[in-house]
């Protein structure tokens, strides 16, 4: 159960990688092809500030965002699974 987008991977035998949130000022070149620096606010793409000079690309506003939460890993028979995550998810 997720609020937000997250996802998971098991790229070796014994480990499991968890993808939440991540914050970037520069560009890291896996597809995006922007920083992924959510702040509070960020102007349009193309806009024009008080001084009417001309910008096209967006400034942010504000600090930048911080999340917070937990997780809860439970390993479980594939023919078990839906039934113990329905009994989390009436918990949550």
């Amino acid at each position: 159960m997720v609020d937000r987008a997250q996802g998971a991977a098991t790229l070796e035998d014994g480990d499991v990688e968890l993808l939440i949130h991540r914050r970037l000022l520069k560009d890291d070149d896996r597809g995006v092809g922007e920083p992924l620096n959510e702040t509070q606010g960020v102007t349009a793409y193309d806009w024009t500030d008080p001084k009417n000079v001309s910008h096209h690309e967006p400034v942010r506003i504000g600090k930048g965002l911080v999340v917070r939460g937990s997780h809860a890993l439970a390993l479980t028979a594939p023919g078990a699974a839906a039934r113990s995550y329905r009994r989390v998810q009436d918990e949550i």
